[in-house]
């Protein structure tokens, strides 16, 4: 079996703060299928503040919140 990607596992990289890693999960949510309704939409998106594979906090709704908790720890 293959190891999955940091990406994969989570989420995409968008800066680091401190020694710690802030990265965006997105969520697509299913569309049902017809004319109008070409691309998947953004349902939700969560930010995760991790150090290497490990993850410190999860579940931020904003990047100022995420990197305001990676600032003070």
């Amino acid at each position: 079996m293959a190891v999955k990607s940091k990406r994969t596992q989570l989420g995409n990289y968008i800066t680091k703060v401190n020694n710690y890693d802030i990265r965006q999960k997105v969520s697509y949510k299913r569309l049902e299928k017809g004319r109008t309704s070409k691309y998947p939409q953004i349902a939700t998106s969560e930010y995760v503040v991790c150090r290497g594979r490990n993850t410190i906090k999860l579940g931020f709704k904003s990047i100022e919140e995420a990197s305001n908790y990676a600032k003070t720890n």
